[in-house]
């Protein structure tokens, strides 16, 4: 072999064994800083480059090239950088090391957008080992247990639709598994539920129309915060996959100045979801609408429909989704007469931003005839707890308002304005408020939520019982 093309064989040989690894994000072509020992004397300066402690010699198999190297150092004069270590191996007795000290430009979006992705990864990576864990511990729930009914159409040979309900109307360990979807989760009544289901142990997604949540609870590490999803209700095929694989849906969209006109979002948009969770047979759509919506004389309603027409808008969307699940209901029905997917409305009254009362502290009604305030914090604990006893909530509508401002409409706008409360022993005079406690004869109260929501009216009957 002649010294030339030992000279080749050595090149070859060092650059085949030559591997970079570069830590985090560098992606600078590091082994383009570098030529065979051949063109650059090993004796050169090396002074912009510090060894690690214990690394030994440069190796011989290659040096720097000069000219490169003086591009490098004015790039780091014009940018301010971050260090990093890059790690070089040869072929020279595998242990030669060298570190070079790199550095990075930061600054604040540089910042942001970083906390940004780690907040996305964070989530993606929650959301993976969510559906990693429950995936099988919920198929083995749902097929272990006989009480669930299996609906078996006998003219189609598809598998059997699974009910997603206790015939009891609790809960079920299988459907417990699978997350609640909030529309609307960056509202302040949206962005509660996702609090709700978090505090609750329930997995959440939080739906927002640009796809990104930023509410109360956005910052938290909590794995049941399984991810977010883009969700425009003026725009079904968003509204399919945001939902798509959840046990519940929570509406908590309101007509906005970004977001929609109330006949876009409050009606139209509703619908939209309704029609996607009976399509998905998604168990349980959860609506947060407002009282007195079915009152147009009343003060409130008229108040609250100066802005758009939007009580209007409510109360034609609340009426097209009790005509599509009455449909669906008479369409696929269990042996036990439970339908596979079913809706529960709520007319909360004058919204508040205090901390949540509890259930004790609640009271129902049905009818439209009487209101009060409560917490958004207390309408986001009905929204998630109706879920959990479709049997006795679903296919239902109802006023809900903390038990000590309960009003009748035409009085409970002023009520709500001077922050009034009722003397809850009915004869009395009440010292805050010096009138009796207005009692509509619907009222519901508990000091658990299945006892506060047993007695619910279906709204095929509400009707006919208020005017009987």
């Amino acid at each position: 072999m002649t010294v030339k093309q030992y000279s080749v064989f050595h090149n070859i040989l060092s650059w085949t064994f030559l591997i970079i690894f570069v830590r985090d994000d560098v992606t600078t072509n590091v082994a383009s800083a570098f030529v065979p020992s051949s063109t650059f004397s090993s004796s050169s300066s090396l002074d912009s480059f510090v060894p690690s402690a214990g690394a030994g010699a440069a190796p011989s198999s290659f040096c720097f090239c000069q000219q490169q190297q003086q591009q490098q150092q004015q790039q780091q004069q014009q940018q301010g950088y971050k260090k990093r270590n890059v790690r070089l191996y040869c072929n020279d007795n595998d242990a030669d090391i060298i570190k070079i000290d790199t550095r990075r430009s930061i600054g604040t979006l540089f910042a942001q957008s970083q906390q940004q992705q780690q907040q996305q990864q964070q989530r993606e990576q929650n959301r993976r080992t969510f559906f990693h864990r429950t995936a099988t511990g919920s198929v083995v729930a749902l097929l272990s247990t006989s009480s669930y009914s299996l609906v078996a159409n006998s003219a189609s040979t598809s598998l059997p639709t699974i009910s997603m309900q206790d015939p009891q109307g609790k809960d079920n360990g299988g459907d417990t598994a699978r997350p609640i979807c909030i529309i609307g989760a960056n509202g302040k009544t949206g962005s509660e539920c996702v609090g709700a289901c978090l505090a609750r142990g329930i997995p959440v997604v939080a739906t927002t129309r640009g796809g990104v949540y930023t509410g109360n609870y956005a910052n938290t590490s909590s794995e049941l915060l399984i991810g977010n999803a883009i969700c425009d209700v003026t725009l079904p095929n968003t509204i399919t996959d945001a939902i798509k694989g959840s046990r519940a849906v929570i509406f908590a969209a309101s007509a906005s100045k970004a977001g929609g006109t109330p006949a876009a979002v409050d009606n139209l948009g509703l619908v939209n979801v309704a029609k996607a969770c009976i399509d998905q047979k998604i168990p349980h759509l959860v609506i947060v609408s407002s009282g007195a919506v079915t009152k147009p004389e009343s003060p409130v309603y008229k108040f609250l429909n100066l802005f758009g027409n939007i009580m209007e808008e409510k109360i034609k969307g609340e009426d097209r989704v009790r005509n599509m699940y009455q449909k669906e209901l008479s369409q696929s029905t269990s042996a036990t007469g439970i339908g596979t997917t079913t809706y529960t409305i709520l007319r909360p009254g004058g919204l508040t931003e205090e901390s949540v009362r509890g259930v004790q502290a609640l009271e129902l009604n049905q009818g439209d005839t009487k209101s009060g305030r409560i917490s958004r914090a207390d309408v986001a604990a009905l929204c998630v707890e109706v879920t959990k006893y479709p049997a006795i909530t679903g296919g239902t509508t109802f006023e809900c308002y903390d038990a000590d401002t309960g009003k009748p409409l035409q009085t409970v706008g002023i009520s709500n304005l001077f922050k009034q409360k009722n003397n809850m022993n009915p004869g009395q005079k009440g010292a805050s408020s010096n009138v009796d406690v207005y009692m509509s004869g619907y009222e519901q109260r508990g000091s658990t939520w299945e006892e506060l929501f047993t007695g619910l009216s279906k709204d095929v009957d509400v009707n006919e019982k208020i005017i009987s």
